[in-house]
């Protein structure tokens, strides 16, 4: 009949009403609406899921990726190497390490590569670096002490080192010496022409132009010299041995 029906149409009315409450984790218990409570495995699936990596990513924190971890500042790479600002400058120049500028410009501090550093903490010279100034530490305190002569005698067995393995790693072939003969020519006609005085004592001056008198023999002897030129600086001089070509600049001699 019709009243049957209309009976069965709001029966399936509310079947489906409580079927999406059900769904939506509400349900009436005694008259009263609570919130069905997820369990802990719902609430670990749904943090890592794979459906929310691949809708928002994976959450990274800040300084684990990006410019944060490919570039570290001068003052914290000084500190991780345990060695003074003066010790790290020369095993950069040592080890032909130099500054790196960041894509991002808010950097307004020295970088560098982050492999530059590891790289430089694996070398052996830095071992002799931390002697040595485990060595001055000693040594000071012998001078608070009084103790000059002791302190004399500690110096006068001052430890040393050696860059040898430095050259051979960084010039293998002949060829690659040459390529970087500039700035060495360059100093070497500076110091020689530079008055001894203060930490320039005589015999490095001495040294420096036997050094630059036997290299001017040899371009005389091999006919390198390609090309001259006179500036204010000094004179620039370019010469082409085994195949490379050198330039170097032999500043103005005047009286001191």
């Amino acid at each position: 009949t019709a009243r049957q029906c209309a009976l069965r149409g709001v029966g399936a009315m509310g079947a489906t009403a409580k079927a999406e409450r059900k769904k939506k984790g509400v349900l009436r218990e005694k008259g009263r609406t609570r919130v069905k409570n997820k369990s802990i495995k719902s609430k670990a699936l749904d943090k890592n899921s794979g459906r929310r990596h691949q809708a928002f990513g994976k959450q990274r924190k800040a300084g684990h990726e990006g410019v944060a971890i490919r570039y570290i500042t001068r003052q914290r790479a000084v500190k991780k190497l345990g060695v003074s600002l003066k010790d790290f400058r020369r095993l950069c120049i040592l080890k032909g390490i130099y500054p790196r500028e960041p894509n991002n410009k808010s950097f307004s501090k020295v970088c560098y590569h982050v492999k530059d550093i590891a790289f430089l903490a694996h070398e052996p010279i830095l071992q002799r670096f931390w002697e040595m100034k485990t060595f001055m530490k000693k040594v000071r305190r012998k001078f608070f002490r009084k103790e000059v002569g002791e302190a004399k005698r500690m110096m006068e067995n001052k430890p040393t080192y050696t860059v040898d393995h430095l050259v051979r790693e960084r010039y293998p072939r002949f060829q690659d010496s040459l390529a970087d003969l500039d700035d060495a020519l360059c100093l070497l006609h500076l110091f020689a022409n530079m008055a001894s005085r203060g930490h320039i004592d005589s015999g490095r001056s001495d040294k420096c132009q036997r050094f630059c008198r036997e290299w001017q023999l040899y371009i005389a002897k091999t006919r390198s010299l390609r090309k001259v030129f006179v500036s204010v600086k000094g004179i620039y001089y370019q010469a082409v041995v085994h195949g490379e070509t050198v330039t170097w600049i032999v500043p103005h001699k005047f009286a001191q």
